[in-house]
């Protein structure tokens, strides 16, 4: 072969990459973390049997105080107690944007019931989503009658597609300003994983070039000419020649998009 720093020859090439997603459901994500694909791989359970608050916290900019207690309990002996509610939106709520994978479906499930006294209401689940610095209110759950004598199990389904995520918020508010109310036995449970766009790779890439054609290769800038030739061969009895090459830069290319799983 003459001139190598003007042409070579691509006899064969094989690329395999097995089929393995970035898994991030074991530690904390990015929360401008947009492209994450999976999250939340075990169920989010709230009993409050342990006496804290187990990370839930008054809705920002709210009056609500959170306590728990053993006043009442849907299962086991405590739940978490909201008073000091002066809005409807006041109410407990849990930071979830580190856990949810954008694309997922998510089952929520929560158990509520109204102090002693409080006129019967409603109750309803919300998920404040942040994009950027514009907050939109998703519904989980429509508003539910709730009363002081018995608990109410409210359930519903949750799943975002948007980019840029900021902030998802769910908390747990009332038609009512003012009532007091508790809520037990919480949970999130993935129902269907984010949609693989494209599937992933499985097969990888591979190229002979015995077809005669180029199979997916051309020119790294466009001046760069690619013959498929039976001048040799590292297997079979063609390869890939490329000529009119200006650099050592210059030569042939082929894209492995959605071929290799990060």
């Amino acid at each position: 072969m003459t001139k190598l720093s003007r042409r070579f020859v691509v006899a064969s090439l094989s690329l395999l990459v097995g089929a393995a997603g970035c898994s991030r459901a074991g530690g904390p994500a990015d929360p401008a973390d947009t492209t994450r694909t999976s999250a939340l791989l075990a169920p989010i359970q709230n009993d409050w049997e342990d006496g804290t608050l187990q990370g839930w916290l008054p809705r920002p900019g709210s009056t609500a105080v959170l306590t728990n207690t053993t006043e009442a309990a849907f299962s086991g002996t405590h739940s978490l107690k909201t008073t000091g509610r002066t809005a409807g939106f006041n109410g407990p709520s849990l930071q979830l944007v580190t856990q949810l994978a954008k694309g997922a479906t998510y089952a929520v499930t929560v158990s509520g019931r109204l102090v002693a006294g409080t006129p019967a209401t409603t109750l309803r689940v919300t998920m404040q989503r942040t994009v950027g610095a514009t907050a939109n209110f998703d519904t989980i759950v429509n508003n539910t009658n709730a009363s002081d004598t018995a608990w109410v199990t409210m359930t519903g389904t949750y799943s975002f597609n948007t980019d840029n995520v900021t902030g998802l918020l769910l908390y747990v508010e009332s038609a009512s300003a003012t009532a007091s109310y508790y809520i037990d036995s919480f949970s999130i449970v993935q129902l269907a994983p984010p949609p693989q766009i494209p599937p992933p790779n499985t097969a990888g890439a591979a190229a002979t070039f015995e077809s005669g054609g180029l199979e997916g290769w051309a020119g790294r800038f466009g001046g760069e000419q690619l013959t498929n030739t039976t001048a040799d061969a590292h297997t079979g009895t063609r390869s890939l020649l490329t000529a009119n090459r200006g650099g050592a830069f210059n030569g042939r290319e082929r894209t492995a998009d959605h071929q290799i799983a990060d």
